[in-house]
């Protein structure tokens, strides 16, 4: 960016990056600190001061190399995670997964939206554009997938390499619609675990921990 137009235009870069990845690492962190502290009790401080350091510690140690492996067995155990999850909460709906397509088409849930112009709601074609661009960001700027570009030994292995995350990303992220639209399930067929919930929907992580909690409950009670 600088050689196409100037020193500005890396500095402006730099900066709208570093701070975009401060406040990405920050929510992160708090989202992490959040649900251990539920499950362990913990300080939300002490937790994020563990991770950080841990964190810091290992990427020291193992560069490059650290990180993609560390990225290869998070992928492993969030797919691996949301399947378990699948599985647990269609297995707490009576009549399973027929139950849940038939409430989801009932409510309109299997819907990708409407195909009308509008550009001042969440349309097929605003969701869709809305991806395209910002994976476009993703896979062409963004500092986290170019440094793994450069790793790769050749430009077809990283070319390869872009055109599998594509692949994977289509089924990962029907994988989590599947999740969303069977939890509304879950919550449609057992509403009175849903209803304390209403009460704190201001406050956003507040609700997703309570959620879980219910969930968990449910799952593992006698």
């Amino acid at each position: 960016m600088e050689k196409r137009f100037g020193p500005w235009a890396r500095i402006y870069a730099v900066v709208c990056f570093l701070l975009t990845q401060f406040a990405r690492m920050g929510t992160i962190f708090f989202g992490i600190a959040l649900s251990l502290q539920a499950l362990t009790g913990f300080s939300m401080a002490s937790i994020m001061i563990v991770i950080g350091v841990c964190i810091i510690f290992y990427t020291v140690l193992g560069g490059m190399e650290a990180v993609i492996w560390t990225e290869v067995v998070q992928g492993i155990i969030k797919t691996l995670g949301a399947l378990l999850i699948l599985f647990l909460v269609i297995k707490e709906i009576p009549g399973g997964f027929s139950q849940v397509l038939d409430i989801a088409k009932a409510d309109n849930k299997l819907s990708l939206g409407s195909l009308s112009p509008n550009s001042t709601e969440s349309t097929f074609w605003v969701i869709l554009f809305y991806g395209f661009f910002i994976n476009l960001n993703n896979f062409g700027m963004d500092q986290n997938y170019i440094q793994r570009y450069h790793t790769a030994t050749s430009s077809k292995q990283a070319s390869k390499s872009v055109w599998l995350c594509v692949a994977i990303y289509v089924p990962a992220s029907l994988l989590f619609f599947i999740i969303g639209t069977s939890l509304y399930a879950f919550y449609h067929v057992h509403p009175e675990m849903i209803e304390p919930v209403k009460k704190i929907v201001s406050v956003p992580t507040t609700m997703i921990i309570f959620l879980c909690r219910g969930l968990l409950k449910n799952w593992y009670s006698p």
